[in-house]
């Protein structure tokens, strides 16, 4: 059933109250001694990232000394000012188990099974952290082959150990993230963990410093290792689009912080297609653009474009996610690991000129070449003239990387647009992937 954004924000509000009562019960791992713990995001079955500094790290008594051994490596240090954190030298992907212990005051705390590979830091709202099992039967069918997984682990902070990817966890597991993983480990032959960090119906200020989402969810995470984050959120910030870019690149600054990482991949995902009317579509369609704008704002930053999602338009939690978590994974194949063959990212509006048959369209970042998957023009070109009304327009593809929107008298056109809706039905492809949004008005 479709929801306002009205609707939204209120359910949100139940789903962010719940979660920060879950969230805030913080978990130690006190055996270790009286006088130190580990941070609650260290356990079996964990994934450390490869190729990077690892930090370990907790909490403890002044003075006491500490002791962490793991693949070779022995790193010790002191507890000052209640904390302490180590750093493991730069390690390949290993996907045989091996302990990692941590010593103080003649005890021993052992994590068993503890393998090297790619660690992602999933969050933003429901869309992350919805599982696999609310989806239903079909869903459930998509992701069953890959289930039974040793190399994919699921960090979960109320268990205190990660969870090895099966058939029989599949259905708790978040689907984004499962399919991200799924597609990622197949990519690579490398051990895969992610830690979801999400909560439903919040703005992006949620997750900036000092408020109650950041302190009780996104803080004790930090200074965790990742090679990267995926975020999904945006659906609650659609009213006042104006100040997302500023807040976005703020909250970027401040994981990459938290996580020192300065340059720390960013993996954000476009608004899914939603039914809407009136000023609630044009916002959700501003959001999009504003997406975008985000993208060119932040370095080594990405984008997953969906404009395809309309299986399940009238569903806030649409259920493409099996899609959508290959594409994100692609993203990471093809922009940060140089996989050959491998495209996650859409092709983007770069100009548009007047013709004497119409309006030239030309696309930067096309992979394999734009194609139509079904149908003989390209659907959901608009173009508009002195009033501002934008008209469904026929297109054809004329070139690998372009587009001619056909007009009689296109000395009168002023603007141009492709998918500037809530809920496009699209038929133009790069490969695989869809092509972005744009609106462009000729000066």
């Amino acid at each position: 059933m479709k929801m306002s954004i009205k609707k939204i924000l209120a359910a949100g509000a139940v789903i962010l109250s719940s979660a920060i009562i879950l969230c805030s019960c913080t978990v130690v791992r006190g055996d270790i001694s009286d006088d130190i713990q580990l941070n609650q995001f260290f356990g079996n079955h964990m994934v450390l990232a490869r190729n990077k500094k690892v930090a370990v790290f907790g909490t403890g008594r002044d003075g006491v000394l500490v002791e962490v051994e793991f693949n070779g490596q022995i790193k010790q240090t002191t507890v000052e000012n209640g904390s302490w954190k180590i750093y493991l030298d730069e390690m390949p992907a290993n996907c045989e188990g091996q302990n990692l212990y941590v010593r103080a005051n003649g005890r021993t705390k052992t994590l068993s099974d503890v393998l090297v590979g790619e660690v992602w830091f999933c969050s933003g709202q429901s869309n992350m952290f919805y599982p696999v099992g609310e989806y239903g039967d079909r869903m459930y069918e998509e992701f069953i082959p890959d289930a039974d997984n040793p190399l994919i682990r699921v960090g979960n902070v109320l268990n205190m150990d990660w969870t090895v990817s099966s058939v029989e966890n599949i259905d708790e597991q978040p689907a984004y993230s499962a399919a991200f993983s799924q597609r990622l480990q197949e990519l690579t032959g490398v051990p895969v963990g992610v830690i979801v960090r999400s909560v439903g119906g919040t703005a992006i200020v949620y997750f900036l410093e000092g408020s109650v989402v950041y302190n009780t969810y996104i803080k004790p995470v930090m200074p965790f290792t990742f090679n990267g984050i995926l975020w999904y959120q945006g659906e609650n910030d659609t009213t006042h689009t104006d100040t997302y870019e500023g807040y976005y690149t703020q909250l970027v600054e401040l994981y990459r912080k938290g996580f020192e990482a300065p340059d720390l991949p960013f993996i954000a995902t476009q608004l899914a297609n939603y039914k809407l009317d009136g000023e609630q579509e044009r916002q959700w369609s501003e959001m999009r653009l504003v997406q975008l704008d985000c993208l060119d704002a932040v370095e080594n930053s990405y984008l997953v474009c969906q404009l395809e999602s309309t299986r399940d338009a009238e569903n806030i939690h649409p259920d493409n996610k099996k899609s959508l978590g290959i594409r994100a994974a692609d993203i990471v194949g093809e922009c940060l690991l140089g996989i050959d063959g491998v495209y996650g990212t859409s092709p983007r509006f770069e100009k548009a000129e007047k013709t004497e048959n119409g309006i030239l369209v030309t696309f930067s970042g096309v992979n394999t070449g734009l194609s139509l998957k079904e149908g003989d023009t390209v659907s959901e070109l608009r173009l508009c003239e002195a009033d501002g009304v934008f008209y469904e327009a026929d297109a054809k593809i004329v070139s690998p990387n372009q587009v001619l929107v056909i007009s009689s008298e296109p000395a009168s056109v002023t603007g141009v647009s492709y998918c500037d809706i809530s809920v496009p039905h699209i038929n133009m492809y790069d490969g695989e992937n869809p092509v972005f949004n744009f609106r462009y008005f000729f000066e």
